[in-house]
This record gives C-alpha cells, structure tokens and sequence, in this order.
C-alpha cells in the first residue's frame, strides 16, 4: 500500500485561509488512493471503528452494507457490549490502562488496524474522532482515514481560527475573542466588553463539553474553572474562548458531505435547540418554522466555509438562530453526529455508507449525491434514551438495566447499545439508544414518538414528557378534554348515607332518633385492625371487601375505616396514599356511611398545627369521601376540641362530639361526664359519643351513665364505642341499648375481642327478638366473616401475643392500641412474661405520677414512655419525684408537663410539673398550644413539593396536606415511591413474606395488564461489596437485580452514606470520581459555595453546600471513587 506522506495531503491551516485554489492538492490524493484500492475488491476492505456503543454498531452495519470487512475493538469494561458481537472480527485493547484510555491509545489501535490489514478507519463519535494527530498517524501509517484530513480538523479544532475564516467569508459570528483567554482577570475584562450574559467555550473538541455559561460577574469564577477544567479532561487542551450569549437561539446545524475533488453538498439542516447542559437532546430534522430564506442562507454558508478549507468526508456546520432570524456560525465539527440519523431519514442518504465510499476514492457524483439529486421528504426527531436522573439535575446514573423491551412500528428506528442485563459504567457516556421516528409532518412524527415512547419498557424514561411538551410553535391546541366515565349504580342502592346526602347531618340525626332499632358502626376497616395488627391492614385487602360490604352493611350507620393511626401508619409502614385509600373505599361502597377519627386540634397527627391546616384537612376529608367525624381530645379538653369542631361544621360533615371515658370514680364522676357532654352539646354537635378506648365501662355503669345522657340529651343520638380488653364489652353493650344507646361499635367476628371491639355476630344474635334489633343475620354475610378471617392470618407476623380477655385492665387502664403496640415492643426487645407484668405495674405508677390522667393518644403515649422509663431505671413514683430535678425524662413527658398537649382535667401534679420545668428551662404553655401558629402556606408549600418530587410523583393538594401534617414522613414516603413505584398490586402474602425459588406470583398492574414474576436463584454475596444478585422472570423475560445483602453490609467497612434530608450531609448526587475538595475543616461555607468537584462518563459537575455553615468533617478525597449517596462533607 502507498505509505501517504503530510504534503500529499495539504497545507496547515494558516496557509488554508490564503489560498485561493486547491487543485494542487487533489491530484497526489486521489492518486494516492487509486494506488491503494487499485487491486482490491469490496470483500478485500477491512474496516476498523476505532469506537465503542452505538456508533460502532453503526458502521459495522453500514460495512456489511457496502461489502466491506469490519474489525472491532473493545475496553476491559466493554466485554459484555453489544458492539462487540455486531463486528465480524474484534479485538481487546490493552487492559492495563483505563477503560477510557484503552479507546485513546493511538499508537495501539493503528498497530491492531496494521495487524488485521485494515483499510479504513473510522473514528466514529467522541474518543479520538476529532483529534488531528490520530487522523495524521493513520495518514502516516498508509491507512485511510473516513474523516477530513488531519490538518483540517487541527483548523476546525480551534474554534478561534474558525471564526476568522467564517469572517474572511462573509459568515456572521457572535462577538467574542479571536484568542484564548488565559486567565480569570483577562476574562473579566473581556466580560465587561462585550456585556453579561456570555458563553466560555473550548477552543478544541465538542459533544457539548467544556462549556459554561455566565450570566452575570458573580458566576464568571466558577464557570471560567469547570469551562477549563472540562476542556482540559475531555480534549488535553484547556484553551476557552468567550462570546456573547445568543439569548434563547436556536440550535441549527447543516450536515455537509465532500469528496476528494473538491465537490461539496448539503443534506439540509436539523434544528438542535433542544439541550440539556449544552447537549443534545432531542434533534428535529428539517428545522420547523423557519422560512426558506433562512433555510438556504445557512445551507449555503456551510457550503461555501466547507469548500474553502478543502473539506472531505461527512462534517457538520453548526450556527445558532436568534428571534429575528440572523444566523451566527458557532463551529465545524469535523465528525459524524450522533443525530446524523434523522437526516438519513429525510433524505435517504446513508451517511455512514458515504464516508467509507469516500474514503475509498468514490466522488459524490459516483455515489449519485450531487446537489440536485439529493431531496427532502417528511420530518424525523431523534430522542436519547439515558440513564440520566432528573432527580439529580440529569447527573448521568450507572448500573444494571434489569429490563429493556423497545418498542417499533412503521417510521420507527432504534441505534443502541443496550440490553436487558448490560451494565451502564461511569466510564463512558449514559446514552442506551437513540429513538428515531419518521412520518410526513412534524405533529405526526412527534405523536409517533410519544407512543413508541410509551411502547419502550426501560427504566427511567424521562424523554416521554419532553416529546410531549416538545412546542416548535408559538400556539399549541388545548389538551383534549376527555370525559370521565360515569359510574351506575344498582337500582336498589340504598342507606344512611342516601340519607344524609338528601337531608344533611341534622336529618341524619333526627332518622337516627326515630329509628327504633340500634344500629351498628363497623370498625373492622380501621380500629380492629389498628388494635389487633398494628393499623397495618393494606388498602387492597380493604377493598376485597368492598363490594359484599355495601350489600351486608346497607343499614349501617357507619363504617370506621379511616383517620386516627391509618392516616400515619399508610404513609410510614405501608407507603400508601391514605387520601387514595379513602377515595377507592368511597367509590366501592357508595351506600354507608364513612366514620373517622379526629383529634381535635391535632387533627390525625400527634403535635399542635395552624387553624388552617386543620380546616382545610376536614374539608378535604369530606370532598374525598368522609361524612362522620368523632372528634376527641386525649385529656377532655374541650378548648382542643372546639377547633375540630368547628373544622368539621365549616366543611360540612357530621359533627359527632366524644367524651373518653376513664371509669366512674372520685375524679371523673358521673356528673363530670354530663357536665362535659353539656359543653359538647353547646357547640352544636350533632352526635354524642363514648369513647371507651380501654373496655373500663362495665354494665351497670353502662346503664347508669348512658342513661343519664339520653335523659340529659334527648335530642342528640349517642353513640358508643368500647374496647373489649377485659371481656366484658358485649354485656355493656347490652346493657347500654336496653338504657336507650342509638349506635354501638363492634367488629366482624373474626376481627373481634380482646383489644378489639365486642364481637359483631354475637351482638346480632343476643339482641334478635330484642326490640331493638338490628336486624344483622351474622350466618348470611356472603362469607365477609371468612374473609376476614384469612386476612388476619396473613397479617398474624403483627397479631398481638395476647389471645384472651385480661382483668388486670381495670388496673392499668391500657389503651387496646397502646396495649398491642406495647407488648408488641416488649416482645421484639425479647422481654420475659415477668418484665411484661412489671412494665404493666410501671404503667399504672407512671399514670399516678402524671396525676391519673385520661389515656388516649397522644396523652398514653406520654404514660407509656414514662412507664418505660421508670421500668428501666428501676423507679417508683415516690423515686421520681424524689428526683424530678435530676431525672432526664423522656420528651413526650416534659412536652405533657409543659401544656403541648393540653390541661389535663383537675389540672398537673404540683409541685412535680414546676420542678421538672424548672430544671429543664421550660416555659409552661396556657390555653390551647396551637393558638398562636401563623397560617399554612398551602401554594408556596406545593410548589416546593413540585420542584422536588414533581418529576417522579404527582404532588396534589392532599399531598400537601399530607406534608403539613407529617413533613418528614412523607419525604421519606416520597422518596419510597420514587424507587419501587406503587406496591398496590402486589399481594399482601408476598410483601410480608420473600418468594421461594421457583415459586411465581400473578400479578395484574394498574393498567390491567398480567405481570408473572418467578424467582429464579440468587447469586453468592460479594464480600467486598456485600451485594448479590437475584435473578427473576418477568413475563418469561430473564431480569436481574442488585440488592444489599444486609446480613453482610453490617460487617463491610463501606463508606458513610449522607443522610437523606439532612441538609448538614453534603453527599454524592451519583458514582463518580472526586475531582477535587475545595473547603477544608473548619472553614465557613455560604449556602449554595462550591465545595466539591466530581467527574462521572466525560462530565464534570460541582458539588454545593446545602446551607451557612462551617465544615465539620471532610470524608473523601481527589481521586477517590464515590457511590450515589456517600458522604462526602458533613457541616454544622
């Protein structure tokens, strides 16, 4: 093969601008090449791409196309990439450099092409594809380059020099520098020329790297470093230049193709503009909108730069495009695109084809690619799939793909370099694929993409919404207004709910009082479970019991299946919607009244919150579905409760006033009691309610005081609810409907006693014949009873230990809740029988020593960790208040003590509160605590929540309120779903229980379609990581995951994770390399300061402090690799 020296090539780039002819040129090169092919036949061209990924895959296809040969190389990293097995021959290259470096080795990989007899080159995109050194070796060495020569690229290479020659030819260029600037004083002066905003652009390369923009002085310092820094990693050459921000421009480049004779076309042009961090994202080819003036002036600058350089091969001149249309050239990039398939699409050229003919010495008009020949048809848009987090600012992410099924269709074309199972490394770019799609008009084609979008099953596909906000044109048409679909109901709907919708809560009332019979409230849907299971009861396994429940339960007054601990325990435990859980159980059972709890002024949380917040929840709760509220306080404090009352007034629901009932005694009387209901009755309640939260009513007081209230009250229904602790709920129950009671609580016989309520089928039993018989038949519940027999079973991990009634309720008067939730503790602590009984004693000390307090969430809360408390350090209540000043008592405790809660009835156990508060600097709160919180910002709290989670979950106004009310836990809550997405399809059995290997579970998604998962085996752990795989089915498909092996991750020395909403721990947004650490210890840091520098796949990206404040602790260090998540900064 003829061996191509420099000057058979052509002159460097300075002597390029002065020449007027290049005729001397041509002939030694065409020569050259005519030589060199003289004896060889298609079959006998080997080419090599000196590339990885997709674009190798590319012109390996392209090779086949045009009967060549094609050689390919892979990095140590790229063992399992698909280009590997595309090429016909492949290659390693040398593993003892880095997977980046193996790809730049020039000398290595021209040794390989002369091994393997290659004939052409191909450099591909990024790497060496625009590096004029590798193209002058390839020169060098006889090998033909698909790519301009090499002295041409070091010209376009600076992008200072071609802005000279562009000038020299009439093309317009953005005001900038015409030499590099060196240093951050010579930029500032430069700034002040030309006027803020600019662009700090690398004088070498492209792809979108080593640039920054500055919009004002004070971003100048920071984006004139990473500008440089970024040039320096990605191209050897940290030169920048500075221009004038071309403010909102579109993004328009021309894609040109030359020969070795000097013939120069265009393919017309693609419109770029859509970018993130100055690169691409979605390519449109042609440019929409813009009109064919533009169209030819650009097309024909191209040209004419091109033909006065000497261009050959495929290149692209790129320009941006202001509001009135002027056109500024930005750069030559002397390379294949990787958007160069949209215009193959319109214009039916094969580009890649083209460069290896060219290469090979074909002329254009061999080729049939003269100006004339070459059309325009239809519109194509590319998109590129990544592994990008758009909860990270788009930070490129790495891993495992577990699953990539591509969509297609006609018009539809996919280049890519992914598969189910392939590892994306932070060694190379995150690009997967790129989507093509093809169609006659740009609002066809971007439909087309939306659906294949949709189609595509992978991961993280971010780019649905940008092709779906794509907006080209100034005036898009409204969204489709696309109507509900209407629900009919049976023909023989009916119940108390019919009846409060027609007539209101004083109508509900008054039918409540002219009903002869007793009625029942179900609590199987909230406080059965909550006393028996610990509140975990899922929405799915509620809504198994839906649709007979509307049909056994249709002359119930209620169902309790919402509110209280449901509210917390669905977001904390289950990762559930509460509000969503509310409004499918509405929309299932139409015809029942919905009952919920209320704490009053602490609505269904445990702490004081603005007035507002709790007004707007009530009117939420009754716009999603509620209509009954009991309303409580934990200590009968009726200034806490008012605001409840009036919450639920304002928003339309029934107001049912509760009295918590702790035993007729010397401190609550009997006249307490009436006298409390008196002041519940004057704040216009509609219902009264007792609350016997602990089963302490036995039937003779039952008679005594429920009579008394109705003879106090004739005019107000009352209602009762009783735990059954002791075993005593159904003859006080009894008693209470032969004294006139107009509701009773109970539960479905196999969710009842015990801390539960009095069992369902028995009340309906001993009261049949009664003349306030419900009219319940237990035996004809269309197996309601059965079903929630085998729930329970499946929740037995949470059931409480205690399977028979126990007297000693009467002694400590424990909560049926707390109880459970308590020995619950108790057992995972691996306490024995005798401790339990000794913490039961210290719970009756621990209420003595508070002052006998009323016990209902929160104020048992305050008993039991008290009790806990005095359990543990061997107290009594004369030894704590012996030592009330020297005791660090638990918080719960002193915010009692301080009021946060309210007054208890008879008021604090004095002197005991004064000296705790006294020792503790605490000040004692009078009146209602919440009273002086300032207002809720519900507007400028939702658009917070939308600019942090907005992307993966949709944040509705019951999420803000959900927020208002437990901030923390719906964070985490948040960020739950934003891993593993809604757990609502998949069975309760196998949440609480792993899948055994080879056992499947059929699931149905939320779409409707079947999903069959089966466990396939799992791999050993790694000992360095603690990781190990688990391999499944999914629809027949093999998938593949990581997990932490928690087992082993205790022992590993693994680095420390940031701590999520800690805004002190300054973490790593995604796997990459510390660059540099710009703060040492001890140094004070402003909110928003640069304090570390990481690189990941080519980019680097600056790490910021969260907020003021001084470096506590540095963890890393430069060079260091980090994972997503680990600390690298703590501040305080």
């Amino acid at each position: 093969m003829l061996k191509l020296n420099q000057k058979n090539i052509s002159v460097l780039g300075s002597q390029l601008i002065k020449s007027k002819t290049k005729k001397n040129i041509q002939p030694s090169l065409t020569q050259a090449i005519k030589v060199s092919f003289a004896t060889k036949n298609n079959e006998d061209v080997i080419v090599m791409c000196a590339n990885r990924g997709e674009i190798a895959t590319r012109v390996f296809r392209a090779t086949k196309e045009q009967g060549f040969k094609s050689l390919g190389v892979y990095s140590s990293a790229d063992k399992k990439s698909l280009h590997r097995q595309k090429a016909d021959h492949v290659v390693e290259l040398d593993i003892l450099k880095s997977p980046v470096a193996q790809y730049l080795d020039m000398d290595n990989l021209i040794k390989i092409a002369k091994k393997h007899k290659v004939s052409i080159i191909h450099p591909g995109y990024g790497f060496l594809s625009e590096n004029h050194q590798f193209a002058k070796k390839i020169e060098e060495a006889g090998l033909l380059f698909a790519g301009p020569p090499s002295d041409v690229i070091e010209f376009f290479g600076d992008k200072i020099n071609a802005k000279k020659l562009a000038k020299k030819h009439n093309i317009p260029v953005a005001e900038g520098t015409e030499k590099p600037v060196d240093t951050l004083e010579e930029a500032r002066k430069v700034c002040e020329k030309i006027t803020y905003p600019v662009m700090i652009k690398a004088a070498s390369g492209g792809g979108g790297r080593g640039i920054r923009v500055a919009k004002s002085e004070s971003d100048l310092e920071d984006a004139f470093e990473r500008a440089k820094s970024e040039a320096q990693s990605n191209f050897g050459n940290d030169s920048v230049f500075i221009e004038k921000f071309v403010d909102e421009p579109r993004h328009i480049e021309v894609q040109i193709l030359a020969d070795n004779y000097g013939n120069v076309v265009h393919l017309f042009e693609r419109d770029c503009s859509v970018q993130r961090r100055n690169q691409k994202v979605i390519e449109i080819a042609p440019a929409v909108d813009i009109s064919q003036k533009l169209r030819e002036n650009i097309c024909n600058d191209a040209v004419k730069l091109c033909k006065a350089i000497g261009y050959r091969n495929a290149g692209t001149v790129e320009f941006l495009v202001d509001k009135n249309e002027q056109h500024y050239f930005m750069e030559c990039n002397t390379r294949i695109q990787v958007e160069h398939t949209v215009t193959e699409e319109i214009t039916g050229v094969d580009i890649v084809g083209a460069q290896l003919q060219i290469a090979k010495g074909k002329s254009l008009k061999d080729l049939n690619l003269t100006q004339d020949q070459i059309q325009m048809k239809g519109c194509a848009i590319q998109l590129r799939l990544t592994t990008e987090d758009p909860a990270k600012d788009f930070a490129p992410d790495t891993g495992i793909i577990h699953s990539y099924i591509p969509g297609g269709g006609q018009g539809i074309r996919i280049d890519g370099n992914v598969y189910a199972g392939c590892e994306i490394t932070p060694s190379y770019d995150s690009l997967l694929c790129k989507l093509t799609g093809r169609s006659r008009t740009f609002e066809e084609c971007r439909k087309k993409l939306i659906s294949l979008l949709k189609e595509t099953q992978v991961s993280g596909t971010f780019l649905r919404n940008s092709c779906q906000d794509l907006q080209i044109k100034e005036k898009t048409p409204p969204p489709l207004k696309i109507p509900k679909e209407k629900r009919i109901e049976p023909h023989n709907l009916r119940g108390y709910k019919q009846i409060l919708d027609k007539e209101g809560p004083e109508g509900l009332a008054k039918k409540v009082l002219e009903t002869k019979k007793v009625l029942l409230t179900d609590t199987t849907m909230r406080d059965a479970h909550q006393s028996l299971l610990m509140t975990r009861m899922r929405t799915r396994d509620l809504l198994g019991a839906a649709e007979v429940t509307r049909q056994t339960h249709q002359d119930f007054f209620s169902l309790e299946n919402w509110g209280g601990a449901t509210f917390d325990v669905a977001l904390r435990f289950l990762h559930e919607d509460p509000w969503k859980r509310l409004e499918l159980l509405r929309e299932a059972i139409p015809n029942v009244p919905f009952q919920c709890l209320l704490r009053g002024a602490n609505a269904v949380g445990y702490t004081s919150y603005a007035d507002n917040i709790v007004k707007q929840f009530c009117k939420q709760a009754v716009k999603s579905g509620m209509d009954v509220f009991r309303v409580f306080d934990s200590l009968n404090y009726i200034e806490n409760m008012k605001l409840g009352l009036e919450a639920v007034g304002e928003a339309g629901g029934v107001i049912e006033g509760a009295i918590c009932y702790t035993g007729i005694r010397d401190k609550y009387t009997l006249e307490y009691y009436v006298e409390f209901a008196r002041q519940l009755v004057n704040h216009g309640i509609h219902f009264l309610a007792i609350k016997d939260m602990t089963g302490l009513l036995k039937p003779d007081d039952a008679t005594l005081l429920i009579g008394t209230l109705k003879k106090e009250f004739p005019n107000v229904p009352l209602h009762l609810h009783m735990h059954d602790n002791a075993g005593a709920a159904v003859s006080s129950l009894f008693a209470a409907v032969n004294a006139g009671v107009d509701i009773i609580d109970v539960a479905t016989d196999t969710m009842s006693g015990v801390t539960s309520q009095a069992n369902m089928g028995t009340m309906a039993s001993i009261l049949k014949g009664h003349q306030r018989d419900p009219k319940y038949d237990a035996n004809n519940d269309f197996g309601l009873n059965q079903y929630w027999g085998l729930i329970r079973e499946m929740y037995s991990p949470f059931e409480s230990p205690e399977k028979a009634s126990f007297s000693d309720t009467y002694q400590h008067e424990m909560p049926g809740g707390q109880y459970t939730n308590l020995q619950f503790q108790a057992k995972e602590m691996g306490l024995a029988t005798s401790e339990w009984n000794r913490l039961k004693n210290s719970y009756i000390q621990a209420n003595n020593a508070l002052g006998d307090i009323i016990k209902v969430t929160p104020s048992s809360k305050v008993v039991g960790d008290l009790a806990n408390f005095m359990a543990s350090n061997n107290l009594d209540k004369d030894q704590i208040y012996e030592k009330a000043t020297k005791l660090n008592f638990p918080n719960s405790v002193l915010e009692y003590l301080q009021g946060k809660i309210g007054q208890p009835v008879g008021g604090f156990p004095e002197p005991f509160r004064s000296q705790v508060l006294k020792a503790n600097n605490l000040e004692p709160i009078n009146g209602r605590p919440g009273k002086d919180i300032p207002d809720y910002d519900f507007e400028s709290e939702k658009k917070k929540l939308q600019d942090k989670y907005g992307l993966f979950v949709e944040i509705k106004d019951t999420d803000v309120l959900s927020h208002a009310l437990y901030p923390d836990v719906f964070k985490d809550y948040c960020e739950f779903k934003m891993k593993y997405g809604e757990l609502q399809d998949v069975p309760t059995e196998f949440l609480l229980r792993p899948l055994n290997q080879g056992e499947e579970v059929n699931l149905i998604t939320k779409n409707g379609k079947p999903l069959d998962i089966e466990l396939i085996g799992m791999n050993e752990t790694n000992k360095e990581t603690g990781k190990r795989k688990v391999i499944f089915k999914t629809n027949g498909r093999v998938r593949e995951i990581e997990i932490q092996d928690e087992a082993v991750a205790s022992q590993l020395k693994l680095n420390e994770k940031a701590t999520p909403g800690n805004s002190k721990h300054i973490g790593a947004p995604i796997k990459s390399t510390v660059v540099e650490i710009k703060v040492k210890e001890g140094q004070e840091v402003k909110e928003n300061q640069v304090v570390a520098v990481l690189t990941a796949m080519k980019m680097e990206m600056t790490v910021r402090a969260n907020e003021d404040g001084k470096v506590k602790r540095i963890l890393q260090k430069s060079g260091a690799i980090v994972e997503n998540g680990d600390l690298l900064i703590e501040t305080e």
